[in-house]
């Protein structure tokens, strides 16, 4: 714990107009409203079944990440570190681990760069995660644990239902079925 207090003081201490900005930029990509347009753009206009399937990953993550958030029930640093500096705290809701915006930044960017195979596409995808996980360690809202667990599920989302998820969108009697399931599953979760 000492150590992980110890990284977010230093990135405490790299707090600045410019840094704190470009930080806050990388959180919005990480946002679910910045990745859920982005996947309805993917499905309307350039293919529909990667569009699908990017959403479902981030779907898929992020129930897990609420029930991992749920079981743990971890507190944000700056309630056990006293006078820490943080930005932009509105976007942190909730218990701390794991970190919501990396695991949804992980999960959809994994599968845009997996479902497109270009070169350029997932160098872009690997700085968005990547930078989606340091810049809410900067900007002091979660543990260095939290984003490498967030990481740890979103990757594990996408890649264990990849292949499944490309599957199911050619069955399209078997896609609405399940679907349906799942809405109304996560329906009843949030009520």
């Amino acid at each position: 714990m000492e150590i992980q207090k110890q990284i977010l003081l230093f990135f405490a201490g790299l707090h600045g107009p410019v840094l704190n900005v470009l930080a806050q930029l990388f959180t919005i990509f990480a946002e679910e409203y910045a990745l859920i347009a982005i996947g309805v753009f993917i499905f309307w206009n350039i293919d529909k079944k990667k569009g699908f399937s990017s959403c479902f990953s981030l779907l898929a993550a992020t129930n897990v990440m609420n029930v991992i958030k749920a079981i743990i029930r971890f507190p944000r640093p700056w309630m056990l570190i006293e006078g820490l500096d943080t930005v932009r705290q509105e976007t942190a809701t909730g218990y701390s681990f794991p970190s919501g915006h990396t695991t949804c930044a992980a999960s959809f960017y994994s599968a845009v760069a997996i479902n497109f195979r270009r070169r350029w596409l997932s160098i872009i995808c690997t700085v968005l995660i990547l930078f989606a996980g340091f810049s809410r360690m900067f900007l002091c809202v979660h543990w260095p644990m939290d984003v490498a667990c967030g990481l740890l599920v979103g990757f594990g989302s996408t890649f264990m239902l990849m292949n499944w998820m490309n599957s199911l969108y050619e069955d399209k009697g078997k896609c609405i079925r399940v679907s349906l399931l799942i809405g109304a599953a996560c329906t009843l979760a949030f009520i």
